[in-house]
């Protein structure tokens, strides 16, 4: 009889932990974030650059590789954050293919940066291409050796990110796409002056004046 009334508790004890342990999970992991626009896009890192080694420092073997692994994660990182991903096999509203164009340790007089220029090109699979945007990201080296020059190389990798994500909201073509599809725009400073010349140009019955 004691014994049955000592094991209770404990079960329920332990239920207790349990329950704490996965709520403490779910807070770490963070809320859902829901992508800034409905629609799903494709990443695609393509190597057409040439022309020398990229920041060599880095990784003597590969030379670029590296670089474009930054990007690849940069990229993806900001792209999860601004449309869904597609459902394997199904084809995306947007395919985004980014190239390195320059990366390379530049000596300034505050020091050593490392700066990582890209070229992106945003398609829609179902019609033709958007628009061509280029992206800059640059990042001081904090100290000496290979893994302070690669921890700024992953900051100029995450500038030159958040330097596309700028430019995405303010190219005209991309504007002008996302309004066709009756998407708002987020963060555009071009927004309304396009927005008044398609509304306008459509209550004539035509499309969006570019």
């Amino acid at each position: 009889m004691h014994t049955a009334l000592w094991v209770k508790p404990m079960q329920f004890l332990r239920v207790c932990v349990a329950l704490a342990a996965m709520a403490g999970a779910a807070r770490a992991e963070g809320p859902i974030v829901k992508p800034t626009y409905p629609l799903t896009a494709r990443l695609a890192v393509t190597s057409e650059s040439s022309g020398g080694c990229f920041v060599p420092e880095i990784d003597p073997r590969g030379c670029r590789i590296a670089v474009e692994e930054y990007l690849r994660d940069a990229f993806e990182h900001r792209l999860r954050r601004t449309f869904a991903a597609p459902p394997a096999g199904t084809t995306a509203n947007l395919e985004i293919a980014i190239s390195l164009d320059h990366a390379d340790v530049n000596t300034m007089v505050e020091g050593r940066r490392v700066t990582v220029e890209t070229r992106i090109v945003i398609r829609d699979p179902a019609a033709a291409e958007i628009d061509r945007l280029r992206s800059y990201g640059t990042s001081p080296i904090l100290g000496d050796g290979q893994d302070s020059i690669a921890n700024a190389a992953r900051r100029a990798a995450e500038d030159a990110a958040l330097d596309f994500e700028r430019g995405f909201a303010n190219s005209a073509q991309v504007v002008n796409w996302l309004l066709l599809r009756g998407v708002e725009p987020v963060g555009s400073t071009l927004t309304w002056a396009l927005r008044g010349e398609w509304i306008t140009f459509g209550d004539l019955g035509g499309g969006v004046m570019t």
